[in-house]
């Protein structure tokens, strides 16, 4: 148990710190915001010996991602692979199914009202933990409108705004770097 909670504040930091560099989504805010709590409750968690608690948060929010990823995947190999398509349909369906389960209905049943009721000692993890419902009941939203737009044949990330790492500018920075190691190498 303790390895998960471990491998857990790995995982949540590199998502954090990913959140940065990766394109700037429509839900970037909310995104850290997330991230922020979760690696909170978790350390939270570990140094109040509540490691069940812990896991349970981890686990709940662990389950659906893997499908999102497929289906992303498969999502982009559909322009040159034709049987694709239904592989990322199917996995994006599991995917949301998963998250709605386990973060609209699991997770305020065995995460929220627990730490209501039987640790209200914890009363800032119980408004962080509500404050994580919020954001999931959102997100869902926003994947609701994925598949609304998935039946329409649009299947588009609906949080993707246009990258401000273009190409031009991503030549720029390098050059930059190039020219600074350029400058050092002389010295």
């Amino acid at each position: 148990i303790r390895t998960y909670i471990i491998v857990s504040v790995g995982y949540y930091i590199q998502l954090l710190v990913y959140v940065f560099v990766e394109t700037r989504r429509k839900d970037f805010l909310e995104m850290v915001i997330h991230h922020v709590i979760t690696l909170t409750l978790i350390t939270i968690a570990w140094f109040c010996d509540q490691w069940k608690i812990g896991c349970v948060i981890c686990f709940l929010h662990d389950l659906s991602d893997p499908f999102l990823e497929v289906a992303k995947i498969f999502n982009y190999l559909k322009p040159t692979r034709s049987w694709a398509d239904p592989l990322s349909t199917l996995c994006f369906v599991i995917f949301m199914t998963i998250f709605g389960i386990t973060r609209l209905g699991m997770f305020p049943i065995y995460v929220l009202h627990p730490v209501k009721t039987i640790i209200p000692d914890f009363v800032m993890s119980f408004y962080m933990l509500s404050i994580l419902q919020v954001l999931h009941i959102y997100w869902f939203f926003l994947i609701l409108k994925t598949a609304k737009k998935a039946i329409t044949g649009d299947l588009n990330d609906t949080r993707e705004k246009k990258s401000s790492w273009d190409l031009g500018r991503w030549n720029s920075v390098r050059k930059q770097i190039l020219e600074l190691a350029g400058s050092k190498k002389d010295n």
